[in-house]
């Protein structure tokens, strides 16, 4: 019987902790509610509606920091983002992207990337580059292969630099990438929508909800080694009486 507990109990932790992949893939209710939501301009709104990320930006304003973003920090759900040029090679392997259900924008700028770096050798040092995605409906990857559109590049101090990555890595190839998000607005092009419902980025999955909350199966798992150390109790009660 203490067998059959210690097994219940084992099962049950492989029920919270899923396998390894080469990528992680947050989707659903449970993965996107432990993300952090950037309502950055005025009337903008970020949020997990029902599993579905939705971001909302009337551009009320002509600012480049009037957005509506949703922020992945490194190790969450076990994301590794490395350093960018680590990240900026995943990217190109197929490992970064995102999937963008709907999407408005009246010049058809739909949602974007953001990187946050952060030099490991001085940790107040801290800077955003930009990113455009492929601009249409389906899979956004952030691949950087050759694309106008994904080697548009602009950073958190306003610069813009509209051509290769190598002209950022000079610079900043070693540095953190602490955080990605995924944007509307800034843009000044009029009111912008948009919805995600899964984002695909390098890592090994270690938790299957954030909240911690057990699953059915372990639920049941764990009740039956409860039940069975109650069976056992109750024979050695009988037996010594």
């Amino acid at each position: 019987m203490r067998k059959f507990l210690a097994a219940a109990i084992c099962v049950s932790g492989l029920a919270i902790a899923t396998g390894a992949n080469a990528d992680v893939t947050l989707s659903g209710n449970s993965d996107f509610s432990g993300l952090t939501y950037q309502p950055n301009g005025p009337g903008s709104t970020a949020a997990n509606i029902a599993g579905i990320i939705t971001l909302t930006n009337p551009d009320n304003v002509a600012s480049f920091t009037d957005t509506a973003l949703v922020l992945v920090t490194n190790g969450y759900l076990g994301v590794s983002l490395g350093t960018l040029n680590t990240f900026l090679a995943a990217g190109a392997a197929g490992d970064v992207s995102f999937d963008l259900l709907t999407g408005t924008d009246p010049k058809n700028n739909l949602a974007y990337w953001d990187i946050d770096l952060q030099n490991p050798a001085n940790l107040s040092q801290t800077i955003i580059w930009n990113a455009f995605g492929d601009n249409h409906l389906g899979a956004n990857p952030f691949n950087l292969a050759g694309q106008d559109s994904v080697n548009v590049s602009c950073s958190s101090a306003g610069t813009c630099v509209f051509n290769t990555w190598s002209n950022i890595t000079a610079t900043y190839g070693t540095w953190d990438v602490t955080g990605v998000s995924i944007g509307i607005g800034g843009q000044n092009d009029g009111a912008q929508t948009a919805t995600i419902d899964s984002i695909t980025l390098p890592g090994t999955r270690t938790v299957s909800d954030p909240t911690g909350t057990p699953e059915p199966v372990t639920l049941s798992l764990f009740g039956a080694g409860l039940l069975g150390a109650a069976a056992l109790r109750r024979r050695r009660k009988a037996s010594k009486s």
